[in-house]
């Protein structure tokens, strides 16, 4: 049988992260319509790192990770797109 490195179950996760994230979004458009799964797709957007702040600050017993999510999440995401994106998060706290 063969054995998942820490690699596989790395890639496992990440491809079945952008998986579900994408079937979610072309669903939505379908029962509605682009906009719409847009609108409802940044209001998720919105919500999600403030959940894996609150998660990673549990897991590692700090008050502040700064840029953590920012250079592994949507370094993730940015890499789908190129090279040149750059995410800004004005205003927010984490």
């Amino acid at each position: 049988m063969t054995r998942f490195t820490d690699k596989d179950r790395a890639e496992y996760f990440h491809r079945s992260y952008k998986t579900v994230d994408g079937l979610w979004f072309v669903k939505t458009e379908e029962q509605f319509d682009f906009n719409t799964a847009l609108d409802l797709d940044r209001e998720v957007w919105k919500v999600m790192p403030k959940i894996q702040a609150r998660f990673l600050k549990k897991k590692f017993g700090v008050d502040k990770i700064g840029g953590v999510i920012c250079s592994t999440e949507y370094g993730v995401w940015g890499s789908e797109f190129g090279p040149d994106i750059r995410f800004s998060f004005e205003g927010s706290r984490i």
